[in-house]
């Protein structure tokens, strides 16, 4: 009994101690009867504020009220699925049509094409060395098959992450949650570069010397609807990832705050 009278005693001391240290922290240098020298706090308010500032923004709740782990659980199963379809389909594009490029009836069908192509632009009813058609057969087939090793690696990486992240969740191992963080920061840059690009082009595309107004017209609701397309794919990114980044933070703040508190006792 005096044992658990003890521990709970040194329970309240360290979070009364922990507590009065954040309060010193930030309110003593409003005090005249500050006991901490004036500089050390002044210094140490304000790495505070510019630490505060740097950090990225943490929301408070999902869509619907919905708390941020149960956000984090909905984005990390449907990211799972839209990446097993993908693991599924590079695959099976592996297996039925990476063999197929080795028949001569595909090396047979892209002669074909690239004559035709090659008759339509440069060189219009010239007479194509075999030799010359088989390097640029041999290059498409290289291209697909570097195209597809591409892809079907990225698809296993995401998979991999996709699992990584509801592992992370579940268990609450903040660690797992880095993996899927970075590939979502990745993919948060491009839509935004993508984005500015596109900004740029518009008036390039609206007003490139179109003279006819129908075409001009189309063009507008092209752009309109491509526009509203590639801002909510950001803004959709953006979400995402600041809610699974505040799940993370969430994690990080009770394992490397609560945590450590009770482990000195």
């Amino acid at each position: 009994m005096e044992k658990d009278l003890s521990g709970l005693m040194r329970v309240l001391a360290l979070l009364s101690h922990c507590e009065f240290r954040r309060f010193v922290s930030v309110k003593c240098c409003s005090s005249s009867s500050c006991f901490f020298p004036r500089n050390t706090c002044d210094v140490s308010v304000q790495q505070e504020r510019l630490k505060n500032k740097m950090r990225i923004p943490m929301l408070k709740s999902f869509v619907c009220g919905c708390s941020i782990r149960t956000g984090s659980l909905l984005i990390g199963w449907f990211h799972l699925v839209s990446s097993l379809f993908a693991v599924i389909a590079s695959t099976c594009f592996g297996v039925v049509m990476i063999p197929r490029l080795a028949l001569n009836e595909t090396r047979e069908n892209l002669k074909e094409y690239i004559e035709q192509f090659w008759n339509q632009t440069e060189y219009p009813n010239a007479t194509i060395p075999e030799n010359t058609l088989d390097q640029e057969v041999d290059a498409i087939i290289l291209i697909v098959k570097s195209l597809w090793l591409i892809v079907i690696v990225f698809a296993y990486i995401n998979f991999a992450a996709n699992v990584s992240l509801l592992v992370g969740i579940y268990k609450r191992m903040r660690m797992c949650h880095i993996p899927w963080l970075i590939l979502a920061a990745k993919n948060v840059i491009f839509a935004l570069i993508s984005l500015i690009i596109w900004f740029l082009y518009i008036p390039v595309l609206l007003f490139g010397g179109h003279a006819h107004h129908v075409n001009l017209l189309n063009e507008f609701y092209v752009v309109i609807g491509y526009t509203f397309f590639m801002t909510l794919n950001s803004a959709v990114w953006i979400y995402t990832f600041l809610t699974v980044f505040t799940h993370y933070r969430e994690l990080s703040y009770h394992q490397t705050h609560v945590s450590n508190n009770f482990q000195k006792l």
